[in-house]
């Protein structure tokens, strides 16, 4: 569902909201022979239990001013529940052959963020740009859990993990014009990451961390000519590697860097 809100000609407010939910069974890994000699028809399965199910609600928010024809603001806030319960048995009887090796995967969190954004055309030592500036946060609550499973019903906690992570991600970049076939984008952006962990399982092995990161790019664009352009692209980025491990193992870096570039051609 979604609603607008024009509340003058500068300002506007809009919010949307989605829903989804789904279950399912699933024949999961199947040995071969049993297909081709018939035991298993299209929907069998060694473990008819395995499968699950699953959910997610979302919710934004955004406004936006124009305060004049050179600058505009915009503000979001957003919130998402994800609900996951994956049951699976990779092995079978293997290593119990009395219960069996079925195991559950349960993902249940909560998310929310906020963005900002302040844009503005100006003369940047007397060519045309245009400046944004702006910030991202966004909090995690997720609790995760793996343990053995029959029919799907959990008997043994494998592990069990509630952690909060946060971030906060400043923003600066600048579109110049030198030409009416040459433009410059480039642009800088910090993230700080914090991690609180609780291991449910083990009193004390847990923990927190906090960790920041900056990332830069460039771009410079040629044309257009007949509706082309031509590009060079260099930046950098990272990935978060999970709260759980590297707040008890210090040797591994909570934020890797990535290098990319590229250079390619564009038609419209």
């Amino acid at each position: 569902t979604k609603a607008s809100l024009e509340i003058d000609p500068k300002q506007r407010l809009s919010l949307w909201a989605s829903g989804y939910e789904g279950d399912w069974n699933a024949s999961g890994q199947i040995p071969r022979r049993a297909v081709k000699d018939g035991r298993l028809n299209w929907f069998g399965a060694i473990d008819p239990t395995e499968g699950g199910d699953s959910s997610r609600y979302n919710f934004n928010l955004l406004y936006r001013y124009d305060i004049s024809k050179t600058q505009k603001l915009k503000f979001g806030a957003w919130a998402s529940y994800y609900d996951l319960d994956l049951f699976s048995n990779f092995t079978f009887f293997l290593n119990d052959p009395v219960l069996g090796d079925g195991i559950e995967q349960r993902d249940k969190r909560w998310l929310y963020g906020t963005n900002f954004q302040y844009q503005s055309h100006l003369g940047l030592f007397g060519i045309p740009s245009i400046m944004t500036f702006g910030f991202d946060t966004r909090f995690d609550h997720p609790k995760v859990l793996l343990a053995r499973q029959v029919k799907r019903d959990p008997f043994e906690k494998i592990t069990d993990t509630e952690l909060d992570e946060f971030s906060l991600s400043p923003y600066l970049k600048f579109d110049v014009f030198f030409s009416e076939w040459l433009r410059f984008v480039w642009g800088v952006r910090g993230d700080y990451f914090s991690y609180d962990v609780d291991d449910r399982l083990k009193e004390g092995a847990g923990g927190t961390l906090d960790d920041v990161i900056d990332s830069y790019k460039a771009n410079l664009i040629f044309g257009p000519w007949r509706h082309t352009e031509f590009y060079l692209n260099f930046g950098t980025g990272f990935h978060s590697n999970d709260a759980r491990a590297v707040v008890t193992d210090s040797s591994l870096e909570s934020l890797p860097r990535a290098y990319g570039y590229e250079v390619g051609v564009r038609s419209k």
